[in-house]
């Protein structure tokens, strides 16, 4: 695989993987939608720090610690499980508190700090050791021969990660745009139900996984 093929099948494959819907699509939509554009690009730029965090392992090899550990793979899958129920659970729990229709977006869920919405993307990425096998399992297929292993794979994982960047910034205007219906009480306190069941299926999904 020469190298210019290489970059062209990386792209293709993330490409289409960066648009499928998950988790991050959720929280970035909910985020927009709730907060306005501005709370939905901290947790862009929270999301994709994790992504370079995990592809940054893989290209220097401490990712396999996932595959070859299995207490070290276990403690970052629990946290990462209770991380995404518990949060799944506020939001159910706060759409059953009446609501008030706000003057103003309201930051999500509100926020006293103004790293929460960056904070809330960067863990829901790096507690989640499903990711780091992904890049570690999706990236060495994409490495030419004849090139120098981790420079390549963290040239990889930039380009994945400004991607994951330039769709989730798409989104986090998208989010905004709709951000007046969203704020409507009602169907505020049906996206914080249906955020807080996907959270909590993400989150039983990853405790159940091996």
């Amino acid at each position: 695989m020469t190298l210019s093929t290489a970059l062209l099948s990386f792209l293709a494959t993330v490409a289409i993987l960066v648009v499928t819907p998950g988790l991050d699509t959720t929280l970035v939509l909910r985020t927009g939608a709730i907060g306005g554009t501005r709370e939905a690009l901290k947790a862009s730029f929270g999301v994709v720090t994790g992504c370079l965090m995990w592809g940054g392992c893989a290209a220097f090899g401490l990712g396999a610690l996932l595959v070859h550990n299995r207490i070290a793979f276990d403690c970052v899958r629990v946290a990462g499980a209770l991380y995404l129920v518990v949060s799944g659970a506020k939001l159910l729990v706060a759409s059953f508190t009446p609501k008030v229709t706000p003057a103003v977006p309201v930051p999500f869920p509100e926020t006293r700090n103004t790293l929460d919405s960056f904070v809330r993307g960067l863990l829901q990425n790096i507690l989640n050791p499903k990711i780091g096998m992904f890049y570690l399992s999706l990236l060495p297929q994409f490495v030419p021969t004849g090139v120098r292993e981790t420079p390549f794979l963290l040239m990889l994982a930039i380009i994945q990660a400004g991607l994951s960047l330039g769709w989730l910034a798409a989104l986090s205007f998208a989010g905004n745009s709709i951000g007046h219906w969203m704020r409507i009480p009602r169907v505020a306190q049906m996206l914080d139900r249906i955020t807080g069941v996907l959270f909590i299926g993400f989150g039983v999904r990853l405790a159940a996984s091996r």
